[in-house]
């Protein structure tokens, strides 16, 4: 992929990773409430990281540290 990557004019690149760990760390800064996010590879480079991320930090807040809150 990484060859596709850079086979594009730089103005259509946006970033490369080359593991979705790396991904997985860099995702939570680009997202806002209301993204909606397709997390689209193979089991082979755990790209199920990324959307275990996403999934967190998507989260509110008292959820993300473990103390969910329920509305009643």
């Amino acid at each position: 992929m990484r060859n596709a990557y850079e086979a594009l004019p730089a103005d259509k690149q946006g970033e490369w990773f080359e593991t979705a760990d790396a991904l997985a760390h860099k995702v939570r800064h680009h997202l806002c409430a209301g993204d909606i996010v397709l997390v689209k590879g193979s089991k082979d480079i755990a790209t199920s990281q990324v959307a275990v991320v996403i999934r967190l930090v998507m989260r509110p807040k008292a959820q993300r540290n473990g103390h969910e809150t329920r509305e009643e």
